[in-house]
């Protein structure tokens, strides 16, 4: 349920596109913490809701008897039920307003959004796994996979919770609707909690944990961080993008004076020389010894008007 993610801020500090190769076990932001605590209260809220809603469905079985008595009998297993349902109802409403009010995660539903390339890679990946095609679909941020994951979370928390409401206040909401809705709320709102409870053991758990690729287990979701040769191998397209706003921002982290000279700010301080030259003070000087604070070293880059340059080394006194 993705709520904000940084526009891949790089976790080391040390730009890689400083040199011509990028260091690709360098590790960007992929997941916002807000992100990554609404997973934990949607699955930690799931789990628990399915653990003690399927003990009910089948409590004649006796493997459901144990686990209701684990839960501490039938009515401590509903207060248990509901206390869930609020969780999940919670983090439901909070990643509505996030979408609907913030503007990162606004961004990250619309990149959630089915289009025709995924049809395309979802026809390309068929052929990869079937060996007519030896180049896998390339991905951008989310894939088909998570795309229809997410859909299915969207539909399937909107049936669960309003179908809960309706079992939740029984007696009320039989007094607006017919006793057969009732009971054709029970089936849906029980085996729907099913179906997902299949999905998020059966599917997810293997895409994100035992995967062979990721086994034992994918720490995304946990860390936030990607390191860029797996974001490489798995989201192609977001790592040219990823690549591409680190190298503008290396290129604008060292600029370099030609001509004209232009008044930047902290750490560079520009004057000009009485030549007509333009000097480029780098600060903070460095000190070169304990003993000689009160002077430290300072490098001058002078750009001629015709475009030549060259760097100049003095000391300068601080006093």
């Amino acid at each position: 349920m993705p709520v904000k993610e940084s526009d891949a801020a790089p976790h080391n500090t040390t730009s890689p596109a400083a040199g011509k190769e990028l260091n690709e076990e360098m590790e960007i932001t992929r997941f916002s913490l807000s992100f990554r605590i609404q997973h934990i209260i949607l699955f930690t809220s799931l789990i628990v809701l399915g653990v003690t809603g399927l003990s009910l469905m089948f409590h004649d079985n006796w493997f459901a008897a144990f686990i209701i008595r684990l839960e501490g009998g039938v009515e401590t297993r509903g207060a248990i039920h509901r206390l869930a349902a609020v969780a999940l109802i919670g983090v439901s409403v909070y990643h509505v307003l996030c979408v609907l009010f913030t503007e990162s995660a606004h961004k990250e539903l619309m990149k959630l959004k089915p289009g025709r390339k995924d049809f395309r890679d979802f026809y390309q990946a068929l052929k990869f796994d079937l060996g007519a095609s030896d180049e896998p679909p390339k991905f951008e941020k989310f894939d088909y996979i998570q795309k229809f994951q997410y859909g299915g979370v969207v539909v399937g928390l909107a049936t669960m919770i309003f179908t809960g409401f309706i079992l939740w206040f029984e007696t009320q909401s039989m007094a607006i609707v017919p006793k057969w809705v009732i009971d054709v709320t029970f089936v849906v709102h029980g085996y729907e909690g099913l179906l997902a409870f299949m999905v998020l053991f059966l599917w997810h758990i293997y895409n994100v944990h035992l995967n062979p690729n990721v086994f034992p287990m994918d720490k995304t979701w946990i860390t936030g961080k990607i390191s860029l040769k797996n974001l490489k191998e798995k989201h192609y397209l977001e790592y040219e993008d990823v690549v591409r706003k680190l190298q503008e921002n290396d290129s604008r982290r060292r600029p370099i004076l030609r001509g004209r000279a232009h008044y930047l700010r902290h750490p560079f301080h520009i004057r000009r020389s009485a030549g007509g030259l333009a000097e480029m003070h780098h600060l903070p000087w460095e000190a070169r010894s304990q003993e000689d604070r009160r002077q430290r070293l300072c490098q001058v880059l002078v750009c001629r008007r015709d475009g030549s340059e060259k760097v100049r080394t003095h000391r300068q006194d601080l006093h």
